[in-house]
């Protein structure tokens, strides 16, 4: 294959290459920083015969080896140097009039690569979303390094600064509330002074409340006391014998165990009547869950705290005769009445979940 020869223009020089010699062909440029210096290593050859710094480039730009040259007008002066040239403080040179430097390629400035990943100690904790801790990260000046006495990064190559752990959200164990006020008397008995029943009290496990993991509250969340019915004897309470599911005569119902007169009739000798007539009412009651005379109240009390209270509240009235109490347990309410339940049109007779009843018996 016969040589053929490729004339290439840099920048007013005319270089001669072969294209048997396969290399990257790149501006001269004058490098203002290199002039008046003389390289003190790395020298290949040098040519005193040479008539122009053209000649010399073009010389110099046939090898690959050669990464920069260096030319004396004065003399006609030509070295070849295998070291490319770098900053002036990063290798050693000579001052030197009229001898100036040159690189075969242009100069490459360098670029900052891409952040590394942080480094740094662990996160002392294990939990809790706001913990930071100081970490460092860096990047190098290679992208691309610099080359042929281009510029170094002037960027910054390392960073410090606080990175959140990542760290879960620690548990909150779980804590106990205040209690609660305590709860309706329940009496299992109707009748017997003796009687006893129990309140309840209770609190939650809400202060806080567990979460993340946390664990539960360990302490008892309800709490019971017992207390005295305010009941009568049994052999004054107004019942026909105890029961478990009915109960046999006229008017007569099975209400919490014993045998008492219907809502609708009171006790009168061994009959359930409507009337107590000219005999008046006694000082016995029989109590009914969830029942409520609305529209009749000669009297409200509030602030009475059990069904006793209101019981006390209906036999010491001294104004009016009370025959028929209502306990709103949730509020604390008791409402007084002069009028019996069979004395009322039925839909002031009414069913209420949130009341108790208590109708006063005949003598």
């Amino acid at each position: 294959m016969p040589l053929r020869l490729i004339l290439i223009t840099f920048g007013g020089f005319c270089l001669v290459k072969s294209s048997a010699s396969v290399c990257s062909l790149c501006e001269v440029k004058p490098l203002s920083d290199f002039q008046n210096k003389r390289v003190s290593a790395g020298v290949l050859w040098t040519k005193t015969d040479m008539t122009s710094r053209a000649e010399c480039a073009a010389r110099c730009s046939l090898f690959s080896v050669i990464k920069s040259f260096g030319y004396k007008e004065a003399s006609g002066e030509c070295v070849a140097f295998t070291v490319p040239l770098t900053t002036p403080a990063a290798m050693t040179y000579v001052s030197e009039s009229g001898f100036n430097m040159y690189s075969t390629c242009a100069p490459v400035d360098g670029g900052v690569s891409a952040w590394g990943q942080w480094t740094g100690p662990a996160c002392p904790q294990t939990c809790g979303t706001s913990h930071t801790i100081t970490k460092s990260r860096t990047r190098t000046c290679t992208n691309p390094s610099p080359d042929k006495g281009g510029a170094s990064c002037t960027e910054s190559l390392s960073e410090t600064g606080d990175v959140n752990c990542g760290l879960p959200q620690c548990p909150i164990d779980g804590g106990v509330s205040a209690w609660g006020a305590w709860g309706t008397l329940v009496c299992s008995q109707t009748c017997g002074t003796t009687a006893t029943g129990t309140r309840t009290r209770t609190r939650t496990c809400t202060n806080p409340a567990p979460a993340y993991g946390g664990a539960d509250c360990s302490e008892t969340l309800s709490s019971t006391t017992s207390g005295n019915c305010g009941f009568s004897s049994c052999s004054d309470n107004p019942n026909f014998g105890t029961c478990s599911s009915s109960c046999s005569g006229t008017n007569v119902v099975c209400n919490t165990g014993y045998c008492v007169c219907d809502i609708m009739y009171v006790k009168r000798g061994s009959s359930c009547v409507q009337d107590c007539g000219s005999s008046g009412y006694g000082s016995g009651f029989t109590i009914f869950n969830n029942k409520l005379l609305d529209g009749y109240n000669d009297r409200v009390v509030s602030s009475i705290q059990t069904i006793e209270e209101c019981t006390s509240l209906c036999l010491s009235a001294s104004d009016f005769t009370c025959i028929t109490a209502d306990y709103e347990f949730n509020s604390k309410t008791c409402y007084l009445s002069t009028t019996a339940w069979y004395a009322v049109p039925s839909s002031s007779a009414v069913d209420s979940s949130t009341y108790q009843m208590i109708i006063r018996n005949c003598a």
